[in-house]
């Protein structure tokens, strides 16, 4: 039988209702992915006005929180103000070994790609034809959820 370690604080300065204002999920989600390729899962919260990150370390914990895309996926950089309506997902999209977001917007579906420093490069469309509020009728999450993965195994 397997168990889990002691309890810990893993990251005690953001991404919580007290230490960040993050209230709801659905306003303002956070998501684990490896967005530096490091092996290791980090922080991706997705805030009113920025996209926050903390890298994961070797320890357990993750490190001190940094802006890591400032000009949308957010409430008030691009309307993204409701995860059932425009959902954001982690995922490598291009094979580098980094999460990069994929996010489901009104119209289109679009994708910032990952680096190496935990930031996201400039957001562009990805598909413009479905898998949307208006292209498609994808309205709630909840009812259409979408996720990624690889399932051509082209990695």
């Amino acid at each position: 039988m397997s168990t889990f370690g002691s309890l810990f604080v893993a990251q005690d300065n953001n991404f919580t209702v007290v230490d960040g204002g993050w209230a709801s999920f659905d306003q303002y989600p956070r998501q684990l992915g490896d967005i530096n390729g490091d092996g290791r899962d980090d922080i991706v919260g997705f805030g009113n006005s920025d996209v926050y990150a903390a890298l994961g370390q070797s320890n357990g914990t993750f490190g001190p929180i940094f802006v890591a895309q400032f000009d949308n996926f957010t409430v008030v950089d691009g309307g993204w103000t409701s995860f059932d309506l425009y959902p954001r997902q982690l995922g490598d999209v291009n094979g580098d070994g980094r999460d990069d977001i994929v996010g489901f917007g009104n119209s289109d579906v679009y994708v910032s790609l990952g680096r190496s420093n935990g930031t996201f490069g400039p957001i562009f469309v990805a598909q413009s034809d479905n898998f949307s509020v208006v292209d498609g009728g994808w309205t709630s999450f909840n009812q259409y959820p979408r996720q990624l993965g690889d399932v051509n195994g082209d990695g």
